[in-house]
């Protein structure tokens, strides 16, 4: 007993163990309802966090993180650097490193004779020439059809009468928001390349068996160029 009421007449304070039964079980179906809140669908719940299963929801509201402050600490010609703070689903709190990046296009060019038109030029950042479909990154302001349209005349030096969009990608979305619109382009005429100034690049035609073995033998390693051509390739009708 605890002196708590009157003149310090002792009053009882109930305690957890003598509380009715009836709000146990209340509670019981309050943490529970919690609970299936908490988890998404198709998930279970392990040591460290919320397994999602084959076919569950790509994305859920609980499991998204929270941006509570961001610092720019790189702006460059075609990408920007910034680091944020995010507050996890768990309550803790993490860095997030994030390449910002206006988007870019990527362009399957398909020749008369349904080869494939692709380019090889030497990427500083792996130290290799690559073979790759022709790309470029988007000016401000320009939409990816406009983009293609030019990049696909500067790398290669075509112009194409028909475009097909087969979608959007995002190459790396674990620190990058960069995002790829890919395209197909057919019915094509020759013209001179015109190329930047930091460009020297080789364009090479290729059937679709020269170019699913290039990739076997890792000849042909970029991404965003894989995925497209895969992507044609069933959209043209499996080549």
């Amino acid at each position: 007993m605890i002196p708590c009421g009157p003149g310090g007449l002792p009053c009882l304070r109930k305690s957890r163990s003598s509380r009715d039964p009836l709000s146990f079980r209340e509670e019981g179906r309050r943490e529970e309802a919690i609970e299936q809140r908490l988890r998404p669908p198709g998930g279970h719940e392990t040591a460290s966090g919320i397994l999602l299963e084959v076919g569950a929801l790509a994305s859920d509201p609980i499991m998204e993180e929270i941006p509570l402050e961001r610092q720019r600490v790189y702006e460059g010609r075609i990408l920007n650097l910034r680091v944020d703070t995010v507050r996890l689903p768990s309550g803790r709190t993490a860095l997030r490193e994030i390449v910002e990046h206006r988007g870019a296009v990527a362009i399957v060019p398909i020749l008369a004779d349904g080869r494939v038109v692709l380019v090889r030029q030497f990427r500083y950042a792996v130290g290799q020439v690559s073979l790759e479909i022709p790309a470029g990154t988007l000016e401000p302001g320009e939409e990816p059809l406009a983009c293609a349209r030019r990049e696909l005349e500067e790398e290669t030096g075509y112009q194409a009468a028909r475009w097909e969009r087969l979608g959007a990608i995002w190459p790396t979305p674990g620190y990058s928001t960069e995002e790829i619109t890919l395209f197909i382009a057919r019915d094509l005429t020759p013209g001179p390349a015109r190329p930047e100034f930091d460009e020297a690049l080789s364009v090479i035609p290729m059937s679709w068996s020269e170019i699913w073995e290039a990739i076997e033998e890792g000849r042909l390693r970029d991404a965003k160029s894989i995925v497209a051509l895969a992507w044609a390739a069933r959209r043209l009708g499996g080549r």
